[in-house]
């Protein structure tokens, strides 16, 4: 089944590009604007990050609004609240004048006299980060997170930060943590809970990632999105007809949809079946995306199910304009097999390991069939 390579898909749902879908206060893909900053030490005001709660009112009881009262109550005295909140306004009057070093000993203080306030330590990561401090931000974000392990604005922020100093390592385990809170908190939402099955994916855990999708179709039924994805994913871990009948299912409430139709056309031709009915079903989804690589790809192998070498690769040629993927080069070498062109063939298989140096197969196909070519000759 194709939609875009393994490799290719897990890399666009990390991202959180899969269908231009936006995550959670848009985390992700302000993450991916956060890294051409590389330099801006203003780059946290630039992003919005206040609109996560870094630079929120001082809270009555000096504590993050995603803590439970009824679990640990810390509403602080007047006295102490009172000259905390003078050294908190203190704080934020000096940092607007840029003066970060005099806000953070401000701030200090007020986390001297309440030692246990996550939006206090936020609020020192944020100007820490803001004066290039990034060590000492993740120290201090990393301590709010041992006093409130469920608070999503220091998941935000450690997000923010490891995506900053590209941590990746971090920045994965920070991401896959955010998301499990967030959908454990908001079950019902379908983008926090689509998001989280789409990071199972990519760190190959397809059982989880099922799970995911079928409790969102329990809950949405008619959710042809999800049906999509629940069928790829079935068709990932061998569930070939249990895809093929939710694709189907999907098809009857939204006939036109393009995902679903390039997939259920593609995984008829590997299957050498109903191909004119699937030739039918990409050309239609070609029609919502004529530039689409992997539609472009799923129709060449209809057409080389039926023998039609030339056409295939054609619409395979025309598909490496658009997408670069190992299975393209493969495909093309493959066509150019069956049609007894056996030059091209290795041409093909020589330029996708040119693309793709580690892919197993196009490196065993060219060892196979490019001594056979004039390739290698020189």
């Amino acid at each position: 089944m194709r939609v875009l390579s393994p490799t290719t898909l897990r890399s666009y749902s990390f991202l959180g590009l899969r269908c231009g879908k936006v995550l959670l206060c848009a985390t992700f893909l302000v993450i991916i604007a956060f890294n051409s900053f590389a330099k801006d030490k203003n780059v946290i005001s630039e992003l919005g990050i206040p609109s996560l709660g870094l630079v929120k009112t001082f809270p009555e009881d000096v504590e993050s609004k995603t803590e439970k009262p009824t679990k640990r109550p810390r509403r602080i005295n007047a006295r102490v609240s009172a000259k905390a909140y003078s050294n908190y306004l203190r704080g934020l009057f000096l940092a607007e004048e840029g003066n970060y070093k005099k806000a953070l000993k401000e701030l200090r203080k007020v986390k001297k006299l309440d030692p246990k306030s996550v939006h206090i330590r936020l609020k020192i990561a944020a100007f820490l980060i803001r004066s290039g401090e990034m060590e000492k931000a993740e120290k201090e974000l990393q301590s709010a997170k041992k006093i409130d392990s469920e608070d999503i604005d220091v998941s935000l922020a450690l997000i923010f930060l490891h995506s900053y100093t590209q941590n990746d390592e971090a920045l994965e385990k920070e991401y896959g943590e955010f998301l499990e809170r967030a959908h454990k908190v908001k079950p019902e939402n379908i983008k926090i809970s689509e998001y989280l099955a789409q990071f199972y994916f990519y760190k190959r855990k397809p059982q989880d990632a099922i799970r995911v999708y079928e409790a969102i179709i329990e809950a949405n039924p008619g959710y042809v999105e999800g049906l999509f994805w629940l069928g790829y994913l079935y068709a990932e871990v061998g569930r070939r007809k249990e895809a093929i009948d939710i694709w189907i299912k999907g098809l009857d409430i939204e006939p036109a949809h393009a995902p679903t139709l390039n997939s259920l056309g593609y995984t008829y031709a590997e299957d050498e079946v109903k191909l004119d009915e699937a030739e039918e079903m990409i050309k239609k989804a070609l029609e919502k995306d004529p530039q689409n690589g992997a539609y472009l790809d799923s129709l060449a192998w209809v057409y080389f199910k039926k023998k039609e070498y030339e056409l295939a690769e054609a619409h395979l040629l025309k598909a490496v304009q658009f997408l670069k993927d190992p299975i393209l080069y493969e495909h093309l070498g493959d066509v150019c097999l069956e049609a007894g062109k056996i030059e091209n063939a290795g041409k093909y298989y020589q330029e996708g390991v040119k693309y793709f140096p580690k892919d197993k197969k196009l490196q065993e196909k060219l060892k196979k069939h490019g001594k056979k070519s004039k390739i290698n000759k020189k």
